[in-house]
């Protein structure tokens, strides 16, 4: 019984680990979604098309700890108008466009 909790708990870290690649992918969806839905609004244009240029894990200083978040940089064009957001994302809380670049 005592090799199976530990099997249990040892199973349960393992999945939760994830290479810094997987990390970043994992994140990638919602990031493009964020920067696709804020160039549609500030271009009243629908029909986008986007690519991604950067993207890297940050640490942010919290008031106790640093915080390790995934941040990307994405290209997104349409209507005849590029733009670069740089977007940060949180677990539990999704991805935020911080800056912006024509």
């Amino acid at each position: 019984m005592k090799v199976l909790g530990v099997a249990l708990a040892l199973s349960v870290f393992l999945v939760g680990c994830q290479s810094p690649a997987e990390y970043l992918q994992s994140y990638q969806p919602e990031a493009t979604k964020s920067a696709e839905n804020r160039f549609k609004f500030e271009n009243d244009c629908t029909d986008v098309t986007s690519t991604l240029i950067s993207s890297k894990k940050i640490n942010i200083d919290g008031f106790a700890r640093s915080y390790e978040r995934p941040q990307y940089q994405i290209g997104v064009k349409g209507c005849k108008v590029k733009q670069v957001y740089t977007i940060n994302c949180d677990k539990g809380y999704g991805c935020t466009v911080i800056a912006a670049a024509k």
